[in-house]
């Protein structure tokens, strides 16, 4: 998801956090409940959010089965894979664990776009690592720069991708894969069509939005803009 940072930047370095090395407004505070596999709702605990009622937390960077997607035809869910998914994400952080929460962006729907950082673990990785979602990097805005990549650790997460998928976990089952992806779900239901270019972040191919499906899952990386994306070395393919 896009990363511009929310408010003023603390400015520390959080060198602790291994898979991120940038800097970013830090929050502490307590998990609320889970909402799915990728959203929670966050109490601050810091002087200056005490009397902020929850925040609804958006994890950056992946993608989990939707649990409960408002359509034209009402309330939609992507079945057992989305209820695993959120079950994954509550046995990492059980209600009341204590959390630090790197602050970025609101999205359309008001959700603060974070991760989260449990006992100096990526809580957004390890949902990656169970199977359980997918990485789901948009470069997008002042955001997506060279910087991007390695702030994002998107070559972390796409290991982490491949490894869960080479071992068959949750969603890559070889018995019963989830055949349709988050954003594919929520695009069809939607009755939306496919915006955005998407690469290959090791052969920096660049395809049309609807041939998004060409780039492997465990690859891709989505861009607002054509020519943003190829100022950064990715190739239209032809």
């Amino acid at each position: 998801m896009k990363r511009s940072i929310l408010g003023i930047v603390v400015g520390v370095l959080l060198a602790t956090y291994s898979t991120f090395s940038f800097a970013a407004r830090t929050i502490d505070g307590k998990v609320v409940r889970i909402v799915d596999g990728d959203t929670i709702k966050f109490s601050p605990t810091t002087t200056e959010s005490k009397k902020t009622k929850p925040l609804s937390i958006r994890l950056v960077g992946i993608d989990a089965p939707e649990s409960h997607f408002q359509t034209k035809d009402g309330w939609m869910n992507q079945g057992p894979y989305a209820d695993q998914a959120s079950e994954m994400l509550q046995s990492l952080l059980p209600n009341g664990t204590e959390i630090s929460l790197l602050d970025f962006d609101t999205d359309k729907y008001g959700r603060v776009l974070g991760a989260l950082i449990k006992d100096g673990q990526d809580i957004n990785l390890k949902m990656v690592e169970s199977g359980l979602a997918i990485p789901y990097f948009i470069c997008s805005g002042a955001a997506c720069k060279e910087s991007f990549f390695e702030d994002e650790n998107v070559d972390g997460y796409f290991k982490a991708c491949e490894k869960a998928r080479s071992a068959g976990l949750g969603i890559y089952n070889p018995k019963d894969p989830l055949e349709e992806m988050p954003f594919e779900f929520r695009t069809r239901t939607a009755g939306r069509t496919y915006q955005r270019y998407v690469g290959d972040y090791y052969t920096k191919e660049l395809v049309e939005p609807t041939d998004y499906s060409k780039v492997d899952l465990c690859k891709r990386v989505f861009f607002d803009r054509k020519d943003v994306a190829e100022s950064l070395g990715y190739t239209l393919s032809k």
